[in-house]
């Protein structure tokens, strides 16, 4: 990364070269400020220059709905979304009024995406669609932790879960006892 830093002439041939990153408080997402924190660790240690910049989350959206929101920001801990609602609500401007990034490769894959009905040409057009914003740098995933569950069967009759949550595991009043 110094490389490359150094190749860019950075800091010194960029005009503003702090990377602001958004400390924010959210209700339900009380680790914001902290991941905010671990971002500017991640970017400091790369050899960015790096500022937290508090904001409350309605001006977040004021910035985004105006395209002016160049600034580093944790993602809500929101429940996992079918990819076609997915890519319309963070990456398309079929997702208005609030989209987080848009692109005219995106846009028109998107298009293609909402016309077809073809489950394989779906996937590719999805995989295709989340290749582009990650190559263009539209999120920057910090971590992704997957939550497992094992159910001793002696223990646990049966648990009806009602879908996906923003908790990762939640629904525990509907565990059945044997």
């Amino acid at each position: 990364m110094q490389e490359l830093l150094a190749e860019a002439d950075y800091p010194d041939s960029f005009e503003n070269p702090v990377v602001p990153i958004l400390s924010s408080n959210l209700a339900g997402n009380p680790e914001f400020p902290t991941m905010a924190e671990l971002m500017q660790v991640f970017l400091d240690e790369a050899g960015f220059q790096t500022e937290i910049v508090e904001l409350d989350w309605a001006g977040l959206a004021a910035l985004r709905r105006a395209r002016e929101a160049r600034l580093f920001h944790p993602m809500r801990n929101m429940p996992v979304k079918p990819s076609a609602v997915g890519i319309g609500n963070y990456y398309a401007s079929s997702g208005r009024p609030n989209v987080n990034y848009e692109d005219p490769v995106i846009e028109e894959l998107n298009e293609a995406l909402r016309a077809s009905s073809d489950p394989e040409e779906r996937d590719d057009l999805a995989g295709r669609i989340f290749e582009r914003a990650f190559e263009q740098y539209a999120v920057a995933p910090l971590v992704s932790l997957s939550a497992e569950i094992t159910v001793n069967p002696d223990t646990v009759a049966g648990w009806v879960f009602p879908g996906v949550t923003s908790a990762g595991i939640s629904h525990f009043n509907l565990i059945e006892m044997p």
